[in-house]
């Protein structure tokens, strides 16, 4: 299938940003990921990205598509390219751009510390020399921040 992507270039050196478009052959079922890794296979070389997992597993390759974070590895091409909508690819926002679209994620990481997103001492004290069970009722109340891949992407949102 033919893929066209607009991806916003940034050089740290020269502080210097530029949209450039790519055209592309990906297979049907590509995602984002495998079309950046056609992008700097066969057009690009400097191209720099995050990657890791390509599962969803990871977070590491969080960036932007059409102005909303979004996981490069989740987001299938197919639909996007039949309907001929040319996706704007960019850096997450929020955070300082390293290259292209790889950010420094330590402003990330300190959000994430100062939040303590982790159980602490005191939340449910075990019984004596016993297993420490959590209920299924206090359970309920951190399963969906349990479930956090550490992407970033909800910083690049807010």
């Amino acid at each position: 299938m033919q893929v066209g992507l607009k991806i916003w270039r940034y050089d740290s050196a020269t502080g210097e940003r530029a949209l450039k478009e790519y055209e592309l052959d990906a297979p049907e079922e590509a995602t984002l990921l495998d079309c950046l890794d056609i992008v700097k296979d066969r057009r690009d070389g400097s191209l720099a990205y995050r990657k890791s997992c390509r599962m969803m597993i990871c977070g590491a390759c969080g960036m932007r598509m059409d102005g909303a974070a979004v996981l490069a590895c989740k987001v299938r091409m197919h639909d996007i390219a039949n309907a001929g909508h040319v996706p704007v690819i960019s850096a997450m926002g929020n955070l300082p751009i390293v290259k292209d679209l790889v950010v420094d994620m330590e402003p990330f990481w300190q959000k994430f510390k100062a939040m303590k997103p982790w159980l602490q001492p005191g939340y449910d004290q075990p019984p004596v020399d016993e297993e420490h069970v959590i209920s299924q009722e206090r359970m309920n109340v951190i399963h969906k921040e349990s479930l956090c891949i550490n992407c970033g992407c909800c910083v690049s949102e807010c």
